[in-house]
């Protein structure tokens, strides 16, 4: 029962793992366009 349980609590971390990590991957995406975007502007500006 044990191994059972284990192998039960791995999945499920594994899956809330891979949900926050498609959750989380789009706005670390977004930031770093951000990033980018703003960095030339700030250069060409000054």
């Amino acid at each position: 029962m044990s191994f059972i349980a284990s192998a039960l609590l791995v999945s499920i971390a594994a899956g809330v793992f891979g949900v926050a990590s498609l959750l989380f991957f789009p706005f670390v995406q977004s930031l770093r366009v951000v990033r980018k975007e703003r960095v030339p502007h700030r250069s060409m500006k000054a």
